[in-house]
């Protein structure tokens, strides 16, 4: 009788524990930048740029919709992409990695 208690006491244990939810973290890579979103709507052609410590505007071909709101910080890798756009105002970037930026990281 003891073991037939101990068995269901570990299977709602086993039960409950899986029903915890499961926070996974992929840590920064290497190399990445800060900058700020901003919003360059108002110049023709132009979008979201991203402006990084040293004023270098970046004109990103792939910025998540999640992400297009002026003022935000992001932690972002990127590559220089060879291409013509209308905007004009920053060097055109594909974004390789990008996440929102937390104070302190």
């Amino acid at each position: 009788m003891a073991t037939q208690k101990n068995l269901i006491l570990f299977s709602i244990l086993l039960a409950a524990g899986s029903c915890s939810p499961k926070t996974t973290t992929t840590p920064t890579p290497a190399g990445t930048v800060i900058v700020t979103v901003i919003d360059y709507r108002e110049l023709d052609g132009c979008e979201f740029l991203l402006v990084m410590d040293n004023q270098q505007k970046l004109q990103p071909d792939n910025l998540p919709e999640e992400f297009k709101k002026d003022g935000t910080q992001l932690r972002v890798l990127f590559k220089y992409t060879d291409g013509m756009s209308v905007c004009m105002a920053g060097k055109m970037v594909s974004l390789t990695h990008v996440e929102k930026a937390v104070a302190g990281k």
